[in-house]
């Protein structure tokens, strides 16, 4: 986990909040890779929920 951080801007992160590169568009990352740290002692849920928001966006664009 943490690297491939999600973010608002190029300068501190590599993914903006729908997954996607900020340096090579149309790349999405779509795996635990985007969270910063570890969000608790399982964090399935959490990760499955952030990646179909994600998948969710990216079939409404």
């Amino acid at each position: 986990m943490g690297n491939c951080w999600m973010g608002a801007s190029a300068g501190d992160s590599a993914v903006d909040a729908r997954g996607e590169s900020w340096e090579a568009g149309r790349l999405y990352v779509c795996n635990s890779s985007v969270q910063p740290t570890v969000v608790g002692i399982n964090p399935m849920i959490t990760i499955q929920s952030v990646h179909q928001t994600m998948v969710n966006l990216l079939v409404t664009d």
